[in-house]
């Protein structure tokens, strides 16, 4: 979003991973918070699953006294976030975002020091989303990893694997990150299907990797993997 951002004190803080989204008095919550200041704490989950989603991020957005401001925070490992030092009294617009997708904005004015928001957030998307993600399997059926990638591949956990399919090998891919941290895995993930995608495929098999790097088989599948 283009404009100037509100300096706020201190500026819009990023708190991950709240234990409690129990009553709370603000000053506890985000310390040196002004009297102008309200928070908002949550939970974002998966819309079909119910499934706490980690690794989401939520932007506020708003407009106080002619003057566009935002806060970008994101969920932690429990589906849970908090967003400190937003104006009271104030309409403001949450957005979910993970990865390139991003969810149903919610809308809300802060009429408390501290309001309960919980956000619900699609993982198949809408439109062509469920086309534009390549077949993999990554990670067990309930692991977060792929919570956390379910709009970048496709895997359905009867499915049997996906060597046994007859396919097209296009290449090896590969990607590297020096990041570290939740969004390390996504990152590297979405360089490894952009060049599968580049090179035709749309699946990858023998999935490996090591810390910040992970490889790949790129193939070309032209049947249902659950009818392999």
């Amino acid at each position: 979003m283009n404009g100037t951002r509100i300096a706020l004190a201190p500026s819009v803080l990023l708190l991950l991973g709240v234990s409690a989204l129990g009553a709370q008095d603000l000053e506890e919550l985000c310390p040196n918070s002004r009297a102008e200041n309200g928070a908002i704490q949550g939970i974002v989950s998966d819309v079909d699953t119910q499934m706490m989603l980690p690794g989401v991020t939520v932007r506020a957005t708003w407009e106080k006294d002619g003057t566009p401001g935002h806060g970008d925070t994101q969920t932690g490992l429990d589906g849970r976030y908090t967003m400190c030092y937003l104006p009271l009294q104030t309409h403001l617009s949450l957005l979910p975002m993970l990865g390139n997708m991003a969810g149903e904005a919610v809308s809300l004015t802060l009429t408390e020091p501290i309001t309960r928001q919980d956000i619900l957030f699609s993982l198949t998307g809408g439109g062509d989303a469920e086309e534009d993600r390549i077949w993999a399997c990554i990670g067990p059926p309930d692991s977060q990893i792929r919570i956390q990638l379910g709009s970048l591949v496709r895997c359905e956990p009867q499915w049997p694997p996906l060597e046994q399919c007859p396919k097209k090998e296009m290449g090896k891919v590969y990607a590297s990150t020096g990041t570290r941290g939740r969004g390390a895995m996504r990152e590297m993930v979405e360089r490894l299907v952009d060049e599968a995608r580049r090179l035709g495929a749309n699946a990858l098999i023998n999935v490996s990797g090591g810390r910040g790097s992970i490889d790949a088989l790129a193939v070309r599948i032209e049947v249902d993997p659950s009818s392999c």
